[in-house]
C-alpha cells in the first residue's frame, strides 16, 4: 500500500512477484463511501466483493471484503488470500470501514473511519 491509496482511491493493478493483482466492475458502496468491485488474482475472479487498499506479507494477500452483516446492512471484514492457491480466509468482525495501515508480528493495524482517528488490530 502506497501512503496516498484510501479506500476511496486505490491501485486497480498491481504485479506482486510476478502475480497480477487487479479490480475491475469498482463502484462506490454509497455516495464518497468506499470502493468495491471484483478482485482478479493472475486473471482469476476470487469469489466475493473487495475494497482497498490492500496488503501483502509473504504469499499472502489482506484485503477487505464486503459482506452482508447477519440481520441487516453491509460492512467490511479482513480476508486472508493465499496468492499461491487463491484460497480465501475471512478474519476478525464485521467493521463499517476497513482502512488497512500496516503489518507488525503477526499484527494487522487499520483504521475504522475515513478520518484515522479510530485504530484498531486483528491478531493474524
Amino acid at each position: 500500500m502506497k501512503n496516498f491509496e484510501t479506500p476511496t482511491d486505490f491501485e486497480t493493478s498491481i504485479t506482486l512477484n510476478g502475480i497480477t493483482i487487479a479490480f475491475n466492475n469498482l463502484q462506490e458502496i454509497s455516495q464518497g463511501g468506499p470502493v468495491v468491485g471484483n478482485l482478479l488474482i493472475d486473471n482469476k475472479i476470487v469469489y466475493g466483493t473487495f475494497g482497498g487498499p490492500f496488503l501483502n506479507e509473504n504469499e499472502f494477500l489482506f484485503i477487505p471484503i464486503y459482506l452482508k452483516k447477519r440481520f441487516f446492512g453491509w460492512g467490511f471484514k479482513l480476508a486472508k488470500i493465499d496468492l499461491n492457491n487463491g484460497h480465501c480466509y475471512i478474519v476478525g468482525s464485521i467493521k463499517k470501514l476497513i482502512f488497512l495501515d500496516k503489518i507488525e508480528k503477526d499484527v494487522i493495524y487499520f483504521y475504522e473511519d475515513f478520518y484515522k482517528t479510530r485504530y484498531n488490530h486483528f491478531e493474524l
